[in-house]
């Protein structure tokens, strides 16, 4: 799914694709990690917009970590998205916060750059 379907963030909540997706008879999962359950995924999301940062603990690939974060602009709601993975083994709390303030910071100024052009 890569990071956990393109970081969550792209699944705007005006975007039917989404509906559709979560709507879909089941998701199969890839590791034991993978949110299969309808309400702790829909809480992820909600857990994504309030923070502006998609997670993908081992949802994906088993000793994988995955932080993203969605460019938006006043046209779009969603342009792209951006992220960076990691081995679990590297991850810790502090890196968390660092990756994620990079991302944030990061998207922020990509798509500043994208509307002006």
């Amino acid at each position: 799914m890569g990071c956990q379907w393109n970081c969550r963030r792209q699944l705007d909540p005006r975007n039917n694709r989404r509906e559709r997706a979560l709507y879909a008879p089941s998701v199969t999962p890839r590791t034991e990690h993978t949110i299969i359950d309808r309400r702790k995924l829909f809480a992820e999301f909600e857990e994504s917009r309030h923070t502006g940062i998609a997670a993908d603990r081992e949802e994906s690939i088993r000793g994988g970590i995955c932080f993203g974060a969605a460019l938006r602009n006043d046209s779009k709601p969603v342009v792209a998205a951006i992220s960076i993975s990691t081995p679990t083994t590297r991850k810790t709390p502090e890196m968390e916060s660092s990756i994620k303030a990079a991302l944030l910071e990061s998207a922020d100024r990509i798509a500043r750059l994208l509307e002006k052009s």
